[in-house]
C-alpha cells in the first residue's frame, strides 16, 4: 500500500471503484454452458480530513499466505482459512504530512474468486472474496509540540457464498434503459441489482497500532 492524499477546500470523499475487467480461466463445458474460474476486484477509498487544507502520505507492505475456502459441516457454513500474515514494511512508521486537523484515510481492496458459469459480463456460481481494509490516521500538526499521534488499523475479512454478479457499470446502463421503458401510468419496472444469493462472512485477521503510547492519542477506532 502506497498513498498520497491532500485536501484544498474542505470536501471529503468516499468512492468505490469497481475494476471493469474480470480475469477468467476457462475450465470446460457443463451441459453446454461455459465453466470457468473468474477473478474480479473492487477498490474503495474514504477520506476524513479534519480541516479545509492538509496533506497526508504513507507506504507499507503486507503479505497473506495460506489456504482460502469455505465448507458445510454439522449444519453450518464456515470459512476454511489458514492464516499466514506478515508485515514486511511498516505503514505506521511512514506516516507523514502537514495535517492542519486530524486526518484519516481508509482503503479497502476486495478480490473475488468465482467458480461457475462465466458469460461475458455475467458470472454465477460458488464464490469466495477476500477484503483487506487499511486505515491510517495522523494527528494535527498544531499539537505536534506535545504529541503527534499516528495510528494504523488493518483488517482482513472473508466473504463467501453462492450467487451471481454483474459488473456495476453494466447494471447502471441496464437500469437507465429500464427507466426509459417505464410508462407514465403503468407500474415502475424495478431496477436490477448487481449481485444476489446467500452469503456468509468471517474475520481472518485484525490488528491496530497507535504511537506514541500516551493517553492523549488513545486508540484507533476499530
Amino acid at each position: 500500500m502506497d498513498f498520497t492524499a491532500g485536501i484544498d477546500g474542505g470536501q471529503n470523499h468516499r468512492r468505490t471503484f469497481p475494476v471493469p475487467v474480470d480475469i477468467a480461466f476457462p475450465i470446460g463445458l457443463v451441459a453446454g454452458l461455459p465453466l470457468s474460474f473468474t477473478v474480479s476486484q473492487t477498490l474503495e477509498v474514504a477520506t476524513a480530513f479534519g480541516a479545509r487544507r492538509g496533506t497526508f502520505r504513507g507506504a507499507g507492505e503486507y503479505a497473506l499466505a495460506g489456504k482460502l475456502g469455505f465448507g458445510y459441516a454439522n449444519g453450518q457454513v464456515g470459512s476454511r482459512v489458514t492464516e499466514g500474515f506478515a508485515r514486511r514494511v511498516s505503514l505506521l512508521d511512514s506516516l507523514t504530512g502537514v495535517p492542519v486537523g486530524v486526518t484519516g484515510l481508509v482503503v479497502r481492496h476486495g478480490v473475488r474468486f468465482t467458480m461457475g458459469i462465466s458469460a461475458f459480463l455475467f458470472t454465477a456460481g460458488i464464490w469466495f472474496e477476500l477484503i483487506a481494509s487499511y486505515g491510517a490516521t495522523i494527528g494535527s500538526a498544531l499539537g505536534a509540540p506535545y504529541a503527534l499521534c499516528r495510528g494504523v488499523g488493518l483488517g482482513v475479512h472473508a466473504r463467501f457464498g453462492i450467487g451471481y454478479r454483474i459488473l456495476e457499470p453494466v447494471v447502471q446502463v441496464i437500469n437507465k434503459f429500464l427507466g426509459l421503458l417505464s410508462p407514465s401510468r403503468a407500474p415502475r419496472i424495478p431496477p436490477i441489482v448487481a449481485s444476489g444469493g446467500p452469503s456468509w462472512s468471517a474475520v481472518v485477521y485484525r490488528n491496530q497500532e497507535v504511537i506514541p503510547p500516551v493517553s492523549i492519542c488513545g486508540q484507533l477506532p476499530g
